[in-house]
């Protein structure tokens, strides 16, 4: 029997996303992204999910130990049950972050229009560049926000698949 199945499939997540951010980084994403926002918004989202991701890997390492030492106590239940809850939050506060960095772009955007010239080509052409630029925001923050959200969600239903499929006794109903 394999110990720690819950620790070893974050594992696996875990490596497929380091992977794919070196790979990410060999052609210079991360600059290319986060270059794009002025907001900062999607280099705040990446660092929330990768200190959340750990988190999870951390936590779901404990309650594999727990289990696989059948010490899993009602206290210390409760515990990784509120501590799931934080794993949830940071999840959709990843996509609420992209759609913050959304509406901030489409902000961006409207405030070209305030200074509109239209008796004036470069005017107009300075405006198209920023309208492109806003929209990069706009669309980024909500790209990097819905990954890194659904990252997320994946590691902690792990955790929380094997946090109910070990409920003590003495907590069941």
């Amino acid at each position: 029997m394999i110990k720690y199945k819950a620790f070893l499939r974050w594992w696996l997540l875990f490596c497929l996303v380091l992977v794919g951010s070196v790979v990410l980084q060999s052609v210079n994403g991360f600059s290319y992204i986060f270059g794009r926002d002025s907001t900062k918004i999607t280099a705040i989202t990446v660092l929330i999910y990768y200190v959340m991701s750990s988190w999870c890997g951390i936590k779901t390492w404990m309650l594999d130990r727990a289990t696989s030492a059948g010490k899993l106590t009602k206290p210390y239940y409760d515990r990784m049950e509120r501590l799931e809850e934080v794993g949830w939050f940071s999840s959709e506060m990843c996509l609420n972050l992209g759609l913050l960095g959304t509406i901030g772009g489409f902000l961006m955007m409207l405030q070209g229009f305030h200074t509109l010239d239209t008796s004036n080509p470069n005017s107009v052409q300075n405006l198209l560049v920023q309208l492109g630029s806003s929209m990069g925001v706009a669309l980024w923050t909500t790209c990097v926000g819905l990954v890194c959200s659904q990252l997320l969600k994946i590691q902690y239903l792990n955790f929380s698949l094997e946090l109910q499929k070990n409920v003590p006794l003495e907590v069941e109903a």
